[in-house]
Protein backbone atom coordinates (compact mmCIF):
# COMPACT_ATOMS: atom_id res chain seq x y z
CA UNK A 1 0.00 0.00 0.00
CA UNK A 2 1.61 3.43 -1.33
CA UNK A 3 1.94 6.45 1.71
CA UNK A 4 -0.84 8.95 0.70
CA UNK A 5 1.35 12.25 -0.10
CA UNK A 6 1.30 15.31 1.96
CA UNK A 7 -0.17 18.55 -0.34
CA UNK A 8 3.30 20.73 -1.10
CA UNK A 9 2.86 24.22 -2.31
CA UNK A 10 5.91 25.91 -3.04
CA UNK A 11 6.59 29.34 -4.13
CA UNK A 12 10.13 31.15 -4.50
CA UNK A 13 9.70 33.16 -0.84
CA UNK A 14 7.31 30.50 0.66
CA UNK A 15 5.97 27.07 1.16
CA UNK A 16 3.14 25.46 2.88
CA UNK A 17 3.18 21.49 3.31
CA UNK A 18 0.28 20.21 4.26
CA UNK A 19 -1.38 17.07 6.04
CA UNK A 20 -4.73 15.71 7.21
CA UNK A 21 -3.83 14.22 10.37
CA UNK A 22 -7.28 12.49 12.25
CA UNK A 23 -10.51 13.24 13.30
CA UNK A 24 -10.87 15.95 16.22
CA UNK A 25 -13.67 13.92 17.91
CA UNK A 26 -12.91 10.26 16.40
CA UNK A 27 -15.62 9.00 19.26
CA UNK A 28 -18.28 11.76 17.74
CA UNK A 29 -19.85 9.82 14.90
CA UNK A 30 -22.89 11.16 14.30
CA UNK A 31 -22.62 15.09 14.81
CA UNK A 32 -22.40 17.22 11.69
CA UNK A 33 -20.58 19.82 13.06
CA UNK A 34 -17.95 17.86 15.85
CA UNK A 35 -18.00 14.43 13.83
CA UNK A 36 -15.99 16.58 11.27
CA UNK A 37 -13.25 18.44 12.24
CA UNK A 38 -10.04 17.50 11.31
CA UNK A 39 -6.59 17.51 12.93
CA UNK A 40 -4.39 19.55 10.54
CA UNK A 41 -0.43 19.62 10.15
CA UNK A 42 1.05 22.48 8.59
CA UNK A 43 5.00 22.38 7.63
CA UNK A 44 4.94 26.74 6.30
CA UNK A 45 8.51 28.75 5.28
CA UNK A 46 8.48 32.23 4.37
CA UNK A 47 11.31 34.11 3.22
CA UNK A 48 13.99 31.75 4.80
CA UNK A 49 12.13 31.03 8.35
CA UNK A 50 10.54 28.31 8.91
CA UNK A 51 7.93 26.69 11.31
CA UNK A 52 4.70 23.94 12.07
CA UNK A 53 1.41 23.62 13.40
CA UNK A 54 -1.25 21.53 14.21
CA UNK A 55 -4.70 22.60 14.34
CA UNK A 56 -8.28 21.48 14.00
CA UNK A 57 -9.03 24.41 11.40
CA UNK A 58 -10.78 22.38 8.86
CA UNK A 59 -13.98 20.36 8.77
CA UNK A 60 -14.35 17.61 5.81
CA UNK A 61 -16.75 19.41 4.07
CA UNK A 62 -14.79 22.13 4.00
CA UNK A 63 -11.69 20.26 2.62
CA UNK A 64 -14.05 19.20 0.18
CA UNK A 65 -14.52 22.37 -1.03
CA UNK A 66 -11.14 23.66 -1.24
CA UNK A 67 -10.28 20.09 -3.32
CA UNK A 68 -12.78 21.19 -5.75
CA UNK A 69 -11.66 25.18 -5.32
CA UNK A 70 -7.62 24.19 -5.82
CA UNK A 71 -8.74 21.82 -9.15
CA UNK A 72 -10.83 24.60 -10.60
CA UNK A 73 -8.35 27.27 -10.31
CA UNK A 74 -5.80 24.83 -11.52
CA UNK A 75 -8.61 23.94 -14.43
CA UNK A 76 -8.41 27.88 -15.12
CA UNK A 77 -12.50 27.68 -14.26
CA UNK A 78 -14.53 30.45 -12.55
CA UNK A 79 -14.50 30.31 -8.65
CA UNK A 80 -16.12 31.58 -6.08
CA UNK A 81 -14.20 32.82 -3.07
CA UNK A 82 -13.41 30.31 -0.78
CA UNK A 83 -13.73 30.83 3.20
CA UNK A 84 -13.35 28.25 5.98
CA UNK A 85 -15.39 28.75 9.48
CA UNK A 86 -11.97 28.88 11.09
CA UNK A 87 -9.76 31.53 9.69
CA UNK A 88 -6.44 29.57 10.28
CA UNK A 89 -5.63 28.93 5.96
CA UNK A 90 -6.59 30.79 3.25
CA UNK A 91 -6.34 30.84 -0.41
CA UNK A 92 -7.37 33.51 -2.34
CA UNK A 93 -6.78 33.83 -6.13
CA UNK A 94 -4.88 36.72 -6.93
CA UNK A 95 -5.93 37.78 -10.87
CA UNK A 96 -5.68 34.84 -13.19
CA UNK A 97 -1.65 34.30 -12.46
CA UNK A 98 -2.07 33.40 -8.60
CA UNK A 99 -3.17 32.00 -5.50
CA UNK A 100 -2.37 33.45 -2.24
CA UNK A 101 -1.62 31.05 0.81
CA UNK A 102 -1.77 33.06 3.72
CA UNK A 103 -1.72 32.12 7.50
CA UNK A 104 -3.06 33.08 10.72
CA UNK A 105 -4.04 32.03 14.91
CA UNK A 106 -2.67 28.74 15.55
CA UNK A 107 -1.44 28.02 12.03
CA UNK A 108 0.20 31.42 12.13
CA UNK A 109 4.20 31.98 12.38
CA UNK A 110 5.05 32.15 15.91
CA UNK A 111 6.70 35.72 15.03
CA UNK A 112 3.65 37.17 14.12
CA UNK A 113 0.63 38.36 15.37
CA UNK A 114 -1.65 35.80 14.02
CA UNK A 115 -4.79 37.52 15.95
CA UNK A 116 -4.20 40.12 13.52
CA UNK A 117 -6.68 38.92 10.94
CA UNK A 118 -6.29 42.02 8.31
CA UNK A 119 -2.70 41.56 8.90
CA UNK A 120 -1.96 37.74 7.57
CA UNK A 121 1.19 36.79 6.44
CA UNK A 122 1.57 34.37 3.32
CA UNK A 123 3.12 34.23 0.13
CA UNK A 124 1.83 33.80 -3.79
CA UNK A 125 2.18 30.31 -6.13
CA UNK A 126 1.70 30.68 -9.55
CA UNK A 127 -1.14 28.96 -11.47
CA UNK A 128 -0.31 26.12 -12.91
CA UNK A 129 0.52 22.41 -12.27
CA UNK A 130 1.26 22.61 -8.62
CA UNK A 131 -2.40 23.52 -7.71
CA UNK A 132 -3.85 20.31 -9.75
CA UNK A 133 -1.06 17.89 -7.87
CA UNK A 134 -2.06 19.92 -4.98
CA UNK A 135 -5.76 19.40 -5.33
CA UNK A 136 -5.56 15.43 -6.19
CA UNK A 137 -3.03 15.35 -3.05
CA UNK A 138 -5.53 16.71 -1.27
CA UNK A 139 -8.30 14.50 -2.33
CA UNK A 140 -5.92 11.54 -1.71
CA UNK A 141 -6.31 12.11 1.63
CA UNK A 142 -9.78 13.81 1.81
CA UNK A 143 -10.66 9.86 0.66
CA UNK A 144 -9.61 8.72 4.31
CA UNK A 145 -12.01 11.48 6.06
CA UNK A 146 -15.43 11.11 4.75
CA UNK A 147 -17.90 13.48 6.19
CA UNK A 148 -20.10 11.74 8.80
CA UNK A 149 -23.21 12.76 10.49
CA UNK A 150 -24.66 14.55 8.03
CA UNK A 151 -28.34 13.08 8.45
CA UNK A 152 -28.60 14.33 11.74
Amino acid sequence: MSEIPDVLLEATNGSLRLRLVRYEFPEIKNDKWDSNWLVVFGEGHIDGRRWRFESPCLSTVEVGALVDWLHKVANGEEVDEIGFMEPHLEFDLIGRSHVRVSFALEAAPPWVDGYDLDNRIGFDILIGPQLANAAADLRSQFDAFPVRGMDE
